[in-house]
Order: structure tokens, then sequence, then C-alpha cells
């Protein structure tokens, strides 16, 4: 009995390693392509901590301290304690500021600023 595939592609029963190969060859073909991103991850990773050190650990922290302070705003909504989230926000913007600044990259820098303005304006709400 031929399977919807072998009808649609008009592939008989002995064919079958034909199809078989193609899957194969499909999966090797995916399995080069994440491969390669990973390699284009890693270089980009290496690139931007040898351009400059000191912007990538800032960076990395920034993230860390925003990922928390998001975390923390989604799984204690609707009414989280904005005493701790305001302080993480105010830490993660100010310093991807000064890593923007530090890499001039001028669009996030003006971004992150802006953040770090309203992150000090809620901190004085909040306290």
């Amino acid at each position: 009995m031929l399977c919807f595939l072998q009808k649609e592609c008009r592939i008989r029963n002995d064919d079958h390693w034909l199809l078989l190969n193609h899957k194969r060859l499909w999966i090797w073909r995916c399995k080069l392509l994440v491969v390669e991103l990973l390699n284009i991850l890693k270089e980009f990773w290496i690139t931007s901590y040898k351009t400059d050190r000191i912007a990538f650990y800032l960076e990395v922290f920034s993230v860390a301290v925003t990922v928390w302070g998001s975390a923390l705003l989604t799984f204690t909504s609707p009414g989280p304690d904005m005493r701790l989230v305001f302080p993480l926000y105010l830490l993660g913007s100010t310093t991807l500021a000064y890593a923007s600044y530090r890499r001039r990259i001028i669009w996030t820098c003006v971004l992150a600023s802006w953040f770090t303005i309203m992150n000090v304006i809620g901190n004085f709400r909040v306290f």
C-alpha cells in the first residue's frame, strides 16, 4: 500500500529507498545549518568580547539584571513589588547605556539612557 507522500510524489514501493535517502539528506542539511548558525553566534560573541571586554561584561550584567527584573515583574503580577523591579531595571539600563556609549552605538545608548531616566523617576516615586 502506498502512503500519501508516495502517491503525491508518484513513488513506487520499490523506490522506497529514495524516500529514505531524501529524509536522511534533509536531516543532514538541517544539522549543517544548525552547526553553521552556532559557529556564526560563537564568532559574534568572540568578536564582541575582543573589541571591548569592559563593554561586553557590562552588557552581560545588564541582560542578566534586566531579565531578573522582568521575571519578577511577570511572575508577581498583577501586584508586583516595584521596590525590587525598579532598582534592577535601573542597574540594567544604566550599565547598558554606558556599554553602548563605550561601543559608540548611538541609538541603543539613547534608548538605554531614556530607560535610565524613566527608572530614576520610577525609583523616586516608589521610594
